[in-house]
């Protein structure tokens, strides 16, 4: 986003990769100030996010199509300790699904 007034051009950066903030300011004919942050604000969204151990291993269950109940079993805990952690897993990838899940895992490299 550019905001302009009196005083120049004031480049705002919100959750606008730097690429991008610097294609604005070459096509603005200014350059970007030092303090411009240089992180991607968009790459934690993109990066792989950290599981615990056992949402690894449900999520390997996962991708075998094993059900719910069946991965209980097998982990010795109940079926609700399992949605519980099946939930937390599809929170911090940012989905909502089994099949969206197991998506994400795989382009992160997170599961074979």
């Amino acid at each position: 986003m550019i905001i302009a007034n009196e005083h120049g051009v004031r480049l705002i950066q919100s959750l606008v990769p730097r690429a991008d903030l610097l294609a604005v300011a070459a096509q603005a004919g200014i350059e970007l100030p030092s303090n411009v942050n240089h992180a991607d604000p968009l790459a934690s969204l993109r990066a792989p996010a950290q599981l615990t151990e056992r949402e690894q291993v449900l999520l390997e269950h996962l991708a075998t199509g094993a059900l719910l109940r069946e991965i209980a079993d097998a982990e010795f805990v109940t079926l609700s300790t399992i949605k519980s952690q099946a939930a937390s897993l599809y929170r911090k990838l940012g989905v909502n699904s089994r099949q969206a899940a197991i998506n994400v895992a795989w382009q992160h490299g997170m599961i074979d």
